[in-house]
């Protein structure tokens, strides 16, 4: 594949994917106001000049726009498409009663006016689950037993015990201590039992058997009991050839249930990297913005479609299939990421009102100036940092040896 080829499949499948999660982001802002009785002035895929637009009966504005990044629903009355302007209430109740009659959002009570940007979070989750839930019926879940698996070396950590042995990716080990094996967790058995004791390893390599020696690595581990124990780490990794996979596949409910699953797991592990990132324990080195969601776009498409001995359609099928598996991914890291307390953002919409709630009034509208700034000025440090980690991952990769 050409670099021209693999640049064109990789702008296409961003635009595709990037496309899905806002449609379905807004989506969700969309329907959710129509259900409350809110006014809708337009819904745009991208940002800038209208390419295309068509108004539909109820007087939505149906925009496709030249800038494919992004998304909104404009409501009547909003003084900008992000409902990100200050906003001072109706102090009179019958102008208060005349606003709400007319759809606008700001009139409404507050438990609709927080439901509006709930919605659209809520939209990237309920999407997600239901994509995976799909591929757990179609698919299957992963049931494989990596442990019975024979004991072959797929992948080696930098610095680990396995490469200061002299271990290599493919090798297959037949036996330690003299003794011979014929699984995966039979390796892992006899190097937990051996930290910082030399084993002696005999492996087959390509049509070569060679006798190596190793000493792993010793690795604190907490039992199941909650005592801490000191176990030995050789640094090596089994991935499963695609024919040694093993899926099982759910019904309806229990795909559900799987699905929801998945994206909490998916949510938990986010949540916890953003909570180490506030409390020092891990750097925000690993935040990605449209820079590294494109390149993984990019890498999962041209993929998908590299793979030969496969008819066109085939190809062009699981180029679709994996794009929507990423884009559900990504539903739900953009979910996430919009229900974080700032504002400008949807969690910054449900932090307002929250307090309106509480003191039974909005916010004075100096004071949500001042918080909107502020939140332009946190989003603009978030996607820089993300850009610039981004544009660091990659040009360690392109200049790799």
């Amino acid at each position: 594949m050409s670099e021209i080829t693999y640049l064109l499949v990789t702008i296409i499948s961003f635009v595709l994917v990037l496309g899905i999660v806002v449609v379905v982001h807004e989506m969700g802002h969309f329907w959710a106001a129509r259900w409350c009785g809110v006014a809708i002035e337009a819904f745009s895929v991208g940002w800038g000049k209208s390419l295309w637009e068509i108004k539909d009966r109820r007087g939505v504005r149906w925009k496709l726009a030249r800038w494919p990044i992004g998304g909104f629903v404009k409501f009547v009355g909003d003084e900008n498409a992000i409902s990100a302007a200050p906003t001072a209430g109706y102090a009179d109740p019958q102008a208060k009663a005349a606003a709400r009659a007319q759809g606008i959002l700001q009139a409404m009570p507050v438990g609709v006016r927080a439901l509006v940007p709930l919605a659209g979070p809520a939209a990237n989750f309920l999407f997600a689950i239901l994509v995976f839930a799909i591929v757990f019926m179609a698919v299957g879940r992963d049931v494989t037993d990596v442990g019975a698996l024979a004991p072959r070396i797929d992948a080696i950590a930098a610095g680990s015990a396995a490469e200061r042995a002299g271990l290599k990716a493919g090798d297959l080990v037949t036996s330690i201590n003299s003794a011979p094996i014929t699984s995966y967790a039979q390796l892992q058995s006899a190097v937990k039992a051996s930290p910082k004791q030399e084993i002696s390893l005999l492996i087959q390599r390509d049509s070569v058997q060679l006798r190596l020696k190793a000493i792993p690595d010793p690795v604190e581990q907490i039992g199941e009991d909650g005592k801490s124990q000191i176990i030995g780490r050789l640094g090596v990794q089994r991935v499963p050839a695609r024919s040694e996979l093993a899926f099982e596949r759910a019904g309806p409910i229990q795909a559900i249930g799987l699905g929801a699953q998945a994206t909490w797991r998916m949510i938990s592990g986010i949540l916890g990297y953003l909570g180490d990132i506030f409390t020092g324990k891990k750097s925000a080195d690993q935040l990605s913005g449209p820079i590294g969601i494109a390149d993984v776009t990019g890498q999962v498409a041209n993929s998908s479609l590299g793979e030969g001995g496969q008819s066109a359609g085939a190809r062009a099928g699981g180029w679709i299939g994996a794009l929507i598996l990423l884009a559900a991914t990504l539903s739900v890291a953009v979910g996430l990421t919009n229900l974080l307390p700032i504002p400008v953002l949807d969690g910054g919409h449900l932090l307002f009102y929250a307090a309106e709630a509480a003191m039974g009034r909005p916010l004075g509208q100096q004071a949500q100036a001042i918080a909107y700034n502020l939140g332009l000025i946190m989003v603009a440090s978030i996607f820089l940092m993300a850009t610039w980690n981004d544009l660091h991952r990659l040009i360690e990769r392109l200049t790799a040896v």
